[in-house]
This record gives structure tokens, sequence and C-alpha cells, in this order.
């Protein structure tokens, strides 16, 4: 497992800060509270040494990746490579790629470390009870649940498994009552975080589509869902379907409790976005994939008691890995691109005299949160913050540097055009300045399309405070 690490990741040391980094790095007190003191400790030990974070990162991600290749043959007891398909299949899946990518990226693989320890202890518990996991099993599920917000789902955790996977004369429910009970009552300490919208359904359960399509929608098909929504509950409710058929055909505890749990870590993360296009966000997804790929495994195994398909099962889950191993290189190589470009553009910021408009400030590039305005906004090892204003975030349409031109119309007022094949890509979710005359009102700025076309689309910029600094 430590090879197919290596594959996936030998050439991501050298990625610097892009996206939320540059804000976690210039005030880690602003992160949770444990996290905190790994960023914070990070940032003072390599400074501008990227490596450093990276291999912190691989050794987390490397940490969880043994932990589910157990829990995954605690909930099996099938063959052993069948581990070892859930672990690699959930490292190399590029949904998450920013929890290993982000030079912050403790705060998404963290969570997700204390969490799947508490996981398998428990389940070591209820297999083979030893004194080691009698003393731990309890201790470690609440420190998962009181040190990360996060983990609170940990309170299904323990009726999820005694109704799926032990033999019905072997389910321990006042087991599971102490473990519901006591991370219950330790979740109590995050009550005063959440917000109503932590609890939407769309964005809580939306986003686990990406855990088996990690490459994200195309920005066409993401706008006709955000146009017409109720095409996403009709395609949840297909997806939900042919689950639970799938789940009935097959039998297999192991891929009933892999799906439910999959689900049941999302509770209360809805206000957490994932990028339908370019799947930024999708570190809250890492504990998410472990459970989906012990449910395949799960598949998997059911799928192997059958005499005409072993073969087919091996030589499927082989193609699948590559494929993964392909699209997560592509993603680190993608990253690196990214991290090159902000670089250049924090080393001409230095040098400017005053305040300077960044127009446009280009946001995300092909999956990479490339931020411009982020990169020079804050005081960090990689550089000082410099004064700007940043009134229109676009995405990168095609390759960068993209086409565009700017027009002053005045001193308070810019027309921007992109120039591409596909000008749709340019417009951020949730695709507010996507139809001509659509506005966006701030109280500094106002932005409007006053032309669209297929291959060109161009936005007036005005500022409501007086001319813009030069840009």
């Amino acid at each position: 497992m430590l090879v197919y690490l290596a594959i996936c990741y030998c050439v991501s040391l050298a990625i610097g800060p892009l996206g939320r980094d540059y804000a976690g790095l210039a005030d880690p007190a602003s992160l949770p509270w444990g996290i905190a003191q790994v960023v914070s400790w990070e940032a003072h030990a390599f400074a501008r040494v990227v490596a450093g974070y990276h291999l912190i990162n691989i050794v987390l991600l490397y940490a969880c990746m043994l932990v589910v290749y157990r829990m995954t043959q605690l909930a099996i007891r099938g063959p052993a490579w069948l581990g070892t398909l859930a672990a690699t299949l959930f490292m190399a899946n590029p949904v998450h790629s920013e929890a290993v990518l982000n030079l912050t990226g403790v705060s998404d693989l963290l969570p997700c470390l204390a969490a799947l320890l508490a996981v398998t202890v428990y389940m070591e518990h209820a297999a083979r009870p030893r004194l080691w996991s009698r003393l731990l099993w309890l201790p470690v599920m609440v420190a998962a649940v009181v040190s990360f917000r996060e983990n609170v789902w940990l309170i299904l955790f323990a009726p999820l498994y005694e109704a799926c996977l032990p033999e019905k004369e072997a389910r321990h429910w006042r087991r599971a009552a102490v473990a519901t009970a006591c991370t219950f009552a330790v979740s109590l300490a995050h009550a005063s975080e959440w917000m109503p919208q932590d609890l939407s359904l769309s964005g809580m359960f939306a986003p686990l589509y990406f855990v088996f399509y990690p490459i994200g929608f195309l920005p066409e098909n993401a706008f006709l869902f955000h146009q017409q929504p109720y095409l996403g509950w009709l395609a949840a409710v297909a997806a939900l379907g042919v689950t639970g058929l799938l789940v009935r055909k097959t039998r297999h505890p192991a891929l009933t409790f892999g799906l439910l749990a999959m689900a049941a870590t999302q509770l209360g993360q809805g206000a957490r976005l994932v990028d339908p296009v370019h799947l930024v966000g999708g570190g809250r997804l890492l504990l998410a994939c472990a459970f989906y790929h012990l449910a395949l495994s799960g598949l998997c195994h059911r799928m192997l008691k059958h005499p005409k398909w072993p073969r087919t099962v091996v030589l499927a889950t082989t193609i699948l890995c590559v494929v993964f191993f392909i699209l997560q290189v592509q993603s680190v190589l993608k990253w690196q691109e990214a991290s090159r470009i902000a670089r250049e553009f924090r080393d001409q910021a230095q040098a400017w005299k005053g305040p300077r408009t960044v127009l446009p400030d280009f946001r995300y590039y092909d999956g990479a949160p490339l931020c411009l305005s982020e990169s020079i906004a804050y005081d960090t090892p990689f550089g000082r913050a410099v004064p700007h204003v940043a009134p229109l975030q676009l995405d990168v349409p095609d390759e960068y540097p993209p086409s565009f031109s700017v027009k002053a119309v005045d001193e308070s007022t810019y027309e921007v055009a992109i120039h591409a094949k596909h000008a749709l890509n340019a417009i951020p979710w949730p695709y507010t300045l996507a139809g001509t005359g659509s506005v966006i009102d701030k109280d500094e700025t106002r932005i409007e399309t006053i032309t669209r076309a297929p291959e060109s689309i161009t936005f007036r910029v005005t500022s409501k405070l007086g001319a813009f600094p030069a840009r």
C-alpha cells in the first residue's frame, strides 16, 4: 500500500499553498482546536518548506489507509486483498485530493483518522474482546467526538454496527446504548456551532454522488441542476432506488453497513460546500470514501462466492485502481501547475506600490483552487499581504492564461470579456451571472452580465466607492 501511495503522491511534495491554505496559515487560531495547534506547529517548523507539510499529510493518509484495511477485514472477514482494495481505492479517490494537496490538509485528515480509529477499536472489541479494547473503545469514541465537530455522526455508529454486522445472537445493544449516550453527551459541546444550513438535506447528502463519480459535473450539467432543482431530487430518488435494489439482491452485511455509515458521516455538514464542477471542498468526503470502499469490498466479497465471477472481479477492481491512480496523478499535476501560477502572481504582487485591482480574479482551475486574490490577502510564511480589491471572481474556462480583454469605461467601471470555446465554464457556482442582465449587487461593487454568447461573455464591473485602484 505504501508503494501505491508513493505512485499517487510522489510528485506532490513541491505544491505550494493554494485556496484555503492562506487563511489557515495566516491565523491558525481560526481553525478548530487541535487542528489549530498542528497547523501552528507546522508553520513554525517548516515555514516555506512545503515538502514538510505534505509529508505530514501523507503520513496521516497512510495511517488512515492502515485503519481502513483493518476495518474492512473486521467487517468482511474475507480474503486479505479486499482490505487492501478498500484502502487503496480510498487513498486514490480524487474527490478528496485537497485533503492531501492543501498544506493545511490536516483539517480533514485528523478528524478522519480519529473517527476511523474510534470505529475500528469498537469493531475490534465487538469481534474479540481483549483488555486493551475493553479499556479503550469508549474513551477513543468520546475523544473523537469532543475533539472534532465533524465526528458527531459517531452517535449513530454503534447502532448501525450492531444492526448490520454481527449475527443476531452476538448483538450487544447495551454496549451500543452506552456508546450512543456518551457520544451524544459530549457532542453537546459543539451545539453552539450548529446552524440551520448545517442540516440541509441537499447540502449534506448530494455531495455523496461524487464519491463514486469523482470527476465532477460538466459546467453545463451543473448549471442545469441549478436551474431546475427538481432534476436533482429525481436523480436522488433514482439513485436510492438502485442502491436499495442492490442491497436487497446482494444481502451482504458489509455493503449495507458501509452505505449507511457513509451517509451518516455527512450529518451536520450541509453548510460545507463541495463545488460540483471542480470538487473543491471534497475534503469533507474523506471519511465517506472510507465507508463507500468498505461497501464496495463487501459487494466484491459476495461476487467472489459465485463460481463464474472471481476472475471478473479481480480484473475489474484492478482496472478501477489503475483508473483512480491516473485520475489522482492528473489532479496532482494540475495542482502543481496552479501552485506555480499562484507563486508567480504572489512574487509579482510583492513589487506593487500601493493598492491594486485584481481583475479578473481567477478562482478555480480544473479542480485546483488557484484563488489569485487569496494568495495576497494574508500575511503567511510565503509572502506578505498586499492591499487590493478583487471585484469579479471567475473560474479558468480552459487553459491558463485564458483569453480575455478588459476595457476601462471610466475610473470606476470596467468591462471584462472572456473568450473561450466553453465560456460558461468561467462562471462559478452557483451561476448567478449566467444569464444576460444577471446582477450581483454588493455594498462596494455591482457586477452585471451584459452579453453572453456560446464563446464569449462580457461583464460590467462598477465600483460604488469611487475610482478603482490601478489594475
